[in-house]
């Protein structure tokens, strides 16, 4: 009988871009003429957004923006003026392959800002920015998982594995006008920022419904009713919902989805009574879904004829089972400090996730490093801006073992932020990060290849008896033992009345000789 191969395809997950990509900025600003002179330079912030991003074979290509803001004030007066510019950009990564559904995940993040004022009435900035991306694909490869013929024993174990991976997703843009009760108008917006998080999913005939909210804040500067320059809080939902193409997904799959806010971008707009009490508000949202199926499949991983002299090769392989979403909410507390004298009021603080890492703990588990920069606005006692900033590095362990990959979704951002003077020059700032993984159960096996079958060396059988005695040490295994001495698996255990080639043995037992 000829030797007859059965094959499984299997996904297997490969990540073809893990690297960082860098932007540099410089930017000279000319104000305006109706800006007053610089006097002193309060604040320069960098907030690097990816607009666009798409994969076309081997490649990928990145268009990106950075919002830079110049906070400062003129000499003899403590209003903060406002400076916006956008430094617009494209980038290319050359992927090492081109794969199917390619999974891009990409975290901008600024390296340094400086600003200086090169007269009053221009402005020198200078920075960079970091985007990490990691792009990963899946290929289809065929797995042994049976062997017939030519005398050939197989042994096999069950993995469970992804069996159907399906990936979609869409960018677009959510436009809403955000109607304030700024008395006196709008004057600048001085910090704003966005998070969305997945309230939703429903499965409809190949489709996939994601339902979000979006969540808004602005600190803006409008004039009160003495003429004065003063600080409000805009905050805002903005419900979001997308319908994603998705062929094949049916309610047994496993469906994750995450919405990630690419840009913002706020606009002041007049109101019917022509007054500046109105933001028009653009978000573009990045919706990603995932649908994944489980199924459990047996593989060979050792085998012997019978008949005659046999060999394989193996190749290592790492399998993956269906990733399953994890969400963390990890608290932050820090300190900050005013050098130049007492604080008097806080208008707003802010935490901002600026890195995160994932390593291994002491006790084999995943351990994240986030690094989140916290900055706090508000006036000295006598009256004059002030505005602190400070870094922390957050290590967490988590209780996922470090075997498995976690992957780290974009979307990470704080929320229920709060703050208090805690001294004369210090405050402290509270707040919860939240991050969202998917965890992968994977499993590296060395999964059986080319075999050799030598119908040149036909092995010698004894046919004096057909059983053979054998005092077997305490945990062998019936496998190990048919092996060893040429038999059939399946004899050795209907002689025997044990469960399954992987059962170990101890004492007196039958050897059939087949």
């Amino acid at each position: 009988m000829e030797l007859k191969l059965d094959k499984e395809p299997v996904l297997i997950t490969e990540t073809v871009f893990d690297g960082q990509i860098e932007q540099g900025i410089e930017l000279e600003h000319v104000l305006p003429d109706y800006y007053p002179d610089v006097f002193k330079l309060l604040k320069c912030t960098l907030t690097p957004r990816i607009v666009s991003y798409s994969v076309s074979e081997n490649k990928l290509f990145i268009d990106g923006v950075v919002y830079v803001k110049v906070l400062y004030m003129s000499e003899g007066s403590s209003i903060i003026n406002v400076v916006d510019q956008r430094f617009t950009y494209s980038k290319t990564a050359e992927l090492s392959k081109a794969v199917r559904s390619p999974q891009v995940c990409i975290f901008p993040s600024v390296d340094y800002c400086t600003a200086r004022a090169v007269s009053g009435r221009r402005i020198d900035v200078r920075g960079a920015v970091t985007l990490k991306i990691k792009v990963s694909g899946v290929y289809e490869t065929e797995l042994l998982c049976g062997v017939t013929g030519m005398g050939t024993e197989v042994s096999t174990r069950a993995i469970d594995i992804c069996d159907d991976r399906l990936y979609g997703g869409s960018q677009y843009i959510v436009r809403e006008d955000i109607e304030t009760g700024a008395g006196g108008g709008i004057s600048a917006i001085i910090s704003s920022e966005c998070t969305a998080a997945v309230t939703d999913t429903k499965v409809i005939s190949d489709k996939v419904v994601v339902k979000g909210e979006a969540k808004v804040k602005a600190l803006y500067l409008i004039k009160n009713s003495s003429g004065e320059m003063s600080t409000e809080i805009m905050e805002a939902s903005v419900p979001l919902s997308r319908i994603i193409d998705l062929p094949g997904v049916t309610e047994e799959h496993t469906t994750t989805a995450e919405l990630d806010i690419m840009d913002l971008s706020l606009e002041i707009r007049p109101g019917d009574d022509n007054e500046n009490r109105t933001f028009g508000c653009d978000i573009t949202v990045d919706c990603k879904v995932g649908a994944f199926r489980e199924s459990s499949v047996r593989l060979v991983n050792d085998l012997y004829s019978t008949e005659y002299d046999s060999s394989f090769t193996v190749t290592p392989i790492k399998l993956e089972g269906a990733p399953k979403p994890v969400s963390l909410q990890i608290p932050l507390k820090t300190e900050t400090e005013y050098a130049d004298g007492e604080i008097g009021e806080i208008y707003d603080a802010s935490c901002e996730v600026a890195g995160i890492t994932a390593g291994t703990s002491d006790a084999g588990k995943c351990r994240l490093t986030i690094k989140v920069i916290s900055r706090l606005i508000g006036k000295a006692d006598d009256g004059t801006p002030i505005m602190t900033e400070k870094t922390d590095t957050v290590d967490y362990d988590t209780d996922i073992s470090a075997e498995d990959c976690l992957t780290i979704l974009p979307n990470v951002s704080t929320s229920g932020i709060s703050y208090g003077i805690t001294g004369d020059n210090t405050a402290e700032i509270r707040a919860q990060i939240n991050v969202n993984c998917l965890e992968t159960h994977t499993e590296t096996i060395n999964a059986v290849n080319e075999i050799t079958i030598n119908e040149d060396c036909p092995k010698q059988k004894d046919t004096e008896y057909a059983l053979r005695l054998y005092f077997a040490d305490e945990g062998e295994s019936v496998w190990d033992i048919s092996k060893r001495y040429n038999t059939s698996a399946a004899a050795m255990i209907a002689e025997n009345d044990l469960d399954s080639e992987s059962a170990t043995v101890s004492g007196m037992i039958l050897i059939p000789i087949v």
